[in-house]
Protein backbone atom coordinates (compact mmCIF):
# COMPACT_ATOMS: atom_id res chain seq x y z
CA UNK A 1 0.00 0.00 0.00
CA UNK A 2 1.19 3.48 -0.80
CA UNK A 3 1.35 5.89 2.12
CA UNK A 4 1.15 9.66 1.83
CA UNK A 5 2.68 12.41 3.91
CA UNK A 6 -0.14 14.31 5.64
CA UNK A 7 1.06 17.52 3.96
CA UNK A 8 0.15 15.98 0.60
CA UNK A 9 -3.42 15.36 1.76
CA UNK A 10 -4.20 19.06 2.07
CA UNK A 11 -3.62 22.10 -0.07
CA UNK A 12 -3.94 25.83 0.62
CA UNK A 13 -6.80 27.63 -1.14
CA UNK A 14 -8.24 31.12 -1.08
CA UNK A 15 -11.70 31.04 0.46
CA UNK A 16 -14.37 33.49 1.57
CA UNK A 17 -15.30 33.20 5.24
CA UNK A 18 -18.74 34.36 6.30
CA UNK A 19 -19.66 35.29 9.86
CA UNK A 20 -21.80 37.79 11.75
CA UNK A 21 -19.33 40.57 10.82
CA UNK A 22 -19.65 39.90 7.10
CA UNK A 23 -17.36 38.20 4.63
CA UNK A 24 -13.62 38.27 4.10
CA UNK A 25 -11.19 36.57 1.78
CA UNK A 26 -8.59 34.42 3.50
CA UNK A 27 -6.54 31.30 2.92
CA UNK A 28 -7.35 27.93 4.47
CA UNK A 29 -6.25 24.34 4.08
CA UNK A 30 -8.63 22.00 2.27
CA UNK A 31 -8.46 18.25 1.74
CA UNK A 32 -7.21 17.16 -1.66
CA UNK A 33 -9.58 14.95 -3.60
CA UNK A 34 -9.05 12.62 -6.49
CA UNK A 35 -11.22 10.27 -8.52
CA UNK A 36 -10.67 6.56 -7.99
CA UNK A 37 -12.01 4.37 -10.77
CA UNK A 38 -12.65 0.79 -9.64
CA UNK A 39 -12.51 -2.03 -12.19
CA UNK A 40 -13.62 -5.64 -11.71
CA UNK A 41 -12.42 -8.11 -14.34
CA UNK A 42 -11.32 -5.19 -16.56
CA UNK A 43 -14.81 -3.64 -16.43
CA UNK A 44 -15.33 -0.22 -14.88
CA UNK A 45 -17.51 -0.75 -11.82
CA UNK A 46 -17.48 2.59 -9.99
CA UNK A 47 -15.90 6.03 -9.81
CA UNK A 48 -15.36 7.33 -6.28
CA UNK A 49 -14.25 10.80 -5.18
CA UNK A 50 -11.87 10.40 -2.25
CA UNK A 51 -8.63 11.51 -0.64
CA UNK A 52 -5.49 10.16 -2.30
CA UNK A 53 -4.71 7.88 0.64
CA UNK A 54 -5.26 4.14 1.14
CA UNK A 55 -7.21 3.82 -2.09
CA UNK A 56 -6.64 0.08 -2.32
CA UNK A 57 -8.40 -0.38 1.03
CA UNK A 58 -11.23 1.89 -0.11
CA UNK A 59 -11.72 -0.08 -3.32
CA UNK A 60 -11.83 -3.45 -1.53
CA UNK A 61 -14.14 -2.09 1.18
CA UNK A 62 -16.44 -0.60 -1.43
CA UNK A 63 -16.65 -3.91 -3.32
CA UNK A 64 -17.45 -5.75 -0.06
CA UNK A 65 -20.14 -3.22 0.89
CA UNK A 66 -21.71 -3.50 -2.57
CA UNK A 67 -21.79 -7.31 -2.37
CA UNK A 68 -19.32 -7.79 -5.23
CA UNK A 69 -16.91 -9.53 -2.83
CA UNK A 70 -18.48 -11.91 -0.34
CA UNK A 71 -15.41 -13.69 1.02
CA UNK A 72 -11.65 -13.21 0.97
CA UNK A 73 -11.22 -15.91 -1.67
CA UNK A 74 -13.28 -13.79 -4.10
CA UNK A 75 -10.38 -11.32 -4.26
CA UNK A 76 -7.47 -12.62 -6.30
CA UNK A 77 -5.49 -9.48 -7.04
CA UNK A 78 -5.51 -5.74 -6.42
CA UNK A 79 -3.69 -3.55 -8.92
CA UNK A 80 -3.18 0.15 -8.30
CA UNK A 81 -2.19 2.62 -11.00
CA UNK A 82 -1.63 6.14 -9.67
CA UNK A 83 -1.90 8.35 -12.74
Amino acid sequence: MEHFDSELLTTPRKIIKLDEKGSRETEDMIVRETTLTVYVNSKETAALVCSPRDQEYLAVGFLCAEGVLNKREDLRKVEYDAE
